[in-house]
């Protein structure tokens, strides 16, 4: 079994329009964030994602929303999700060549398209928190 604590954040701007993008090894969609690298701790790695994934450097004040267990059986994998919140007003993003493209979605659009399931399942059990 493999286990790790995995980082994702709700990137968004004052109108809360939030940063999605689009995944180019599967082409589904997914917001920034990764897996944690031992010994960092998961404030450093959302932070260190936001900057390869987008080289947005003036990271901040992060909040944390929601920590939550997942268990991948089709993966033998568990992993504790962390998600995170930020309010950036940075107009250029440059996406890194794991995404095709990126767009800004509003918080009801964030449930119109498609995450992942583990993604998709946190993000409904905190709807009112974002």
């Amino acid at each position: 079994m493999h286990f790790h604590f995995h980082t994702k954040i709700l990137l968004h701007n004052f109108e809360w329009n939030i940063l999605v993008q689009q995944r180019s090894d599967t082409g589904k969609r997914d917001l920034l964030g990764g897996k944690t690298e031992i010994p960092e701790k998961i404030e450093d790695a959302i932070i260190r994602e936001i900057y390869e994934e987008s080289e947005i450097s003036d990271v901040k004040d992060i909040q944390i929303l929601h920590i939550e267990s997942h268990y991948m059986q089709d993966k033998d994998e568990y992993f504790v999700l962390c998600i995170f919140s930020w309010m950036t007003d940075a107009a250029d993003v440059n996406i890194s060549n794991e995404h095709l493209a990126y767009r800004r979605v509003s918080k009801e659009g964030l449930f119109d398209i498609w995450l992942s399931d583990y993604l998709q399942k946190s993000l409904w059990k905190i709807r009112e928190l974002f």
